[in-house]
């Protein structure tokens, strides 16, 4: 078994792709994978989750990232 635990920043802005010059992230996510080894000798994803530790203000991330379930 292995754990991996990292930070994720995505950054976001209107228009199309890639959007250049952005100052701020939409979003910083704590995040947790854990894997594990099968019989087969490879290694598979056994959970990957995440929480969100700073959500900014782009209306397009706080809608879609954190609509209630």
């Amino acid at each position: 078994k292995a754990v991996v635990h990292f930070t994720n920043v995505n950054y976001g802005g209107e228009g199309k792709p890639p959007q250049l010059g952005t100052v701020s992230p939409a979003m910083v996510t704590a995040c947790r994978m854990d894997f594990r080894r099968e019989a087969d000798g490879e290694w598979r994803i056994a959970r990957f989750s995440g929480q969100p530790l700073f959500v900014g203000d782009d209306p397009v991330t706080k809608r879609m990232l954190l609509k209630k379930s």
